[in-house]
């Protein structure tokens, strides 16, 4: 069972909503951790992480979910997500019941009820650092990372500051001490960078390897999910590949791409493995490459990847599912990496 850390102290109230939408669940939000914490108390082992790419629940999937239920739309996920150790992805629209859209083209927002359902799917834990996290103005943002904590989910890549945003995040899991970070690293339209202000993690070369380090410090493997490229580029740009093995020589061991709403190949690097980009998972677009996506499955153990396995899918009107064979076929020979029994 996931086991994160939390030292971010929250109102009474959100504590309460937050034991009652998970009684069952072990809480899944965590901040920075005394180094060491609950190490020794079980044997390490290798952990599976289940990771898929960009989350949508508005506009077309809003219609699905109106039309058959929320539960419906992400039964295709149960199964596969059902053995992670820990499951990530990437959410794609604020969980807000404002409405105070940005100055912008394309402007998301959902439910936050729609936090509940992805914890009882199987997630542990959700990429904000996108540029749809703040579609709904920093308060916006605020309410999805409330949400989410209060399902028993990690908001990554997000906080009431960039400081509070680059903060990594320590779980275990398989007595492991896991830490996430996540980052993007391309522009945010309509939102100006304020340093002190609610805000997605935005990538600084500058400092991003000293972050990395501090997250080394403290655990056995190191995370890094980053919104990047160009979207539907079947292949990764120059920029994606330098800034992957960049943050494969800072320290992390494990890079989980998302926005080019497409699948793009895994690389093996330097002991390290890079998913340049998991494609989509939850989506209303209708092209094939789009349609076309699988779910990532890493066994990790302490300071490497022992394998990579792709979990192929296919979107049926913004669901996911079991791919067809043909599927099958165009996800292996886009990712490269063997596929999952």
């Amino acid at each position: 069972m996931l086991k994160p850390f939390l030292q971010r102290r929250f109102s009474r109230a959100r504590l309460a909503a937050g034991l009652i939408a998970c009684l069952a669940l072990a809480p899944a939000s965590g901040a920075l951790s005394a180094p060491g914490a609950d190490k020794g108390q079980a044997p390490v082992r290798a952990i599976s992480v289940v990771a898929g790419g960009d989350l949508l629940f508005d506009r077309g999937v809003r219609r699905h979910v109106q039309e058959k239920g929320l539960r419906s739309l992400l039964a295709g996920l149960r199964q596969p997500l059902s053995g992670a150790d820990l499951a990530l992805a990437n959410l794609e629209c604020p969980l807000t019941l404002r409405i105070t859209p940005r100055p912008k083209q394309y402007v998301f927002r959902c439910d936050p009820e729609v936090a509940i359902e992805l914890r009882n799917v199987g997630f542990h834990a959700l990429s904000l650092a996108n540029n749809h996290s703040i579609d709904q103005g920093r308060d916006g943002l605020l309410d999805t990372m409330a949400a989410l904590e209060g399902a028993g989910l990690v908001p990554l890549g997000a906080g009431r500051s960039q400081r509070e945003a680059h903060r990594h995040h320590l779980i275990m899991a398989g007595g492991m001490q896991v830490a996430l970070l996540a980052y993007v690293a391309i522009i945010i339209e309509g939102v100006p960078f304020l340093e002190d202000l609610p805000a997605a993690a935005q990538l600084q070369e500058e400092t991003v390897a000293a972050e990395i380090a501090a997250a080394r410090a403290e655990a056995d493997i190191v995370i890094v999910t980053i919104h990047w490229g160009t979207e539907f580029r079947a292949e990764p740009s120059d920029e994606q590949r330098r800034l992957g093995r960049m943050l494969i020589d800072a320290g992390a061991e494990l890079v989980l791409g998302h926005h080019p709403h497409v699948l793009q190949p895994v690389e093996r690097y330097r002991g390290g493995v890079i998913a340049y980009s998991l494609g989509n998972l939850v989506f209303d677009q209708r092209r094939q490459d789009g349609q076309t996506t699988a779910l990532l499955r890493c066994r990790v153990a302490p300071h490497r990847v022992e394998d990579c396995q792709a979990i192929p899918l296919e979107i049926k009107r913004a669901r996911p599912q079991p791919a067809s064979a043909d599927a099958r076929l165009r996800a292996a020979a886009i990712l490269q990496v063997p596929l999952a029994e």
